[in-house]
């Protein structure tokens, strides 16, 4: 009885995060729209050249491998061996469930949880993920860092520029230290306290953490592999980058590409904040703000943007389609 009504608790809260997602990036996004021009919105998508948003369309196959292909370094470290085919349809199934499932299951929760049998558990495998994630966060932090180094005159005084990349050092700061012996040494003695000891559920976070924990020391063991797996994701982070410079060069925005390696780092981690619904609303406003500093319109940047969210939601749908025929 007590565990319905938690579900039922559960679920009313769900809901009611996914209404005020909803609710912000809906408004966000007529405000922006009401700032813009409708009409020269459409006349950029329709001079739009087709074939450069063709060609940036296809870098997405390349981004798709090479996530497989780092993911299942990382798994193999762990002692789960399972093939790129596997892990690229698993890929884009991620993304379905990332773009038409916000609000109950997410594409790295999917990704977990198709390896997690593989891998042991749940936990770890989760924890794998994250680790494949964070491998790009801070890829593209450092491509961050260094744009800002030659563009500091065009973004130096923009405050979310700053407040990124203190994120992404709090970000990795904490990661380096999850994988400190000390701490975990600290943790498991607060865990040990005999006040905390008479907490039944406290039993079970313990070794969730201590699950993580293993898994982690896995990665700090195998620096070979951690090295490979970042310069992987250069090279994927390095893609998503010029997909991003192609969509501009096919509205013919005047922005170099240098600039794309600041832009896009920044666009990426607001759209983390949890409070826009698949991004929308955050993605434009961020993408006026960054581009406006080339002098570029409102209107074209919106334009950008929904070039850019028109191609995540057709491999929303390709991976929904692979999702209904996947067997294995």
């Amino acid at each position: 009885m007590i565990q319905q009504e938690l579900k039922q608790v559960g679920a009313k809260k769900n809901t009611r995060k996914l209404v005020i997602k909803c609710l912000i990036s809906g408004l966000l996004l007529m405000y922006l729209l009401y700032r813009a021009d409708l009409s020269a919105i459409w006349d950029a998508l329709k001079t739009a050249s087709p074939w450069w948003v063709l060609i940036a369309f296809c870098l997405h196959p390349i981004g798709f491998w090479l996530t497989a292909v780092r993911w299942q370094m990382l798994l193999a470290a762990r002692g789960a061996h399972l093939s790129t085919w596997y892990l690229l349809r698993s890929v884009l199934i991620g993304i379905f469930f990332n773009n038409f499932l916000p609000s109950t299951v997410g594409g790295d929760v999917y990704r977990a949880y198709d390896t997690s049998t593989q891998v042991g558990s749940k936990t770890e495998s989760m924890t794998v993920v994250v680790v494949e994630r964070l491998t790009g966060i801070f890829a593209l932090g450092l491509f961050a860092l260094f744009a800002l180094l030659f563009g500091f005159s065009h973004f130096g005084n923009i405050p979310i520029i700053w407040l990124t990349l203190a994120g992404l050092l709090v970000i990795f700061v904490l990661f380096l230290l999850a994988m400190n012996h000390r701490v975990a040494k600290t943790v498991k003695s607060i865990f040990e306290h005999p006040e905390l000891v008479k907490l039944p559920f406290l039993a079970k976070v313990q070794q969730k953490l201590k699950q993580i924990y293993d898994a982690l020391c896995v990665y700090k063991r195998n620096r070979r592999v951690m090295v490979i797996a970042f310069i992987l994701a250069l090279f994927l982070q390095i893609n998503v980058i010029l997909h991003y410079y192609l969509i501009a060069y096919a509205l013919a925005l005047s922005v170099p590409v240098m600039y794309f390696f600041l832009i896009i780092p920044v666009v990426t981690v607001v759209l983390m904040v949890p409070v826009f619904i698949n991004g929308i609303g955050g993605r434009e406003a961020a993408f006026i703000l960054l581009l406006g500093a080339f002098s570029v319109t409102s209107s074209q940047a919106i334009a950008f943007s929904w070039i850019a969210f028109g191609m995540i939601l057709i491999q929303g749908i390709a991976g929904g389609i692979v999702y209904a025929l996947r067997k294995d």
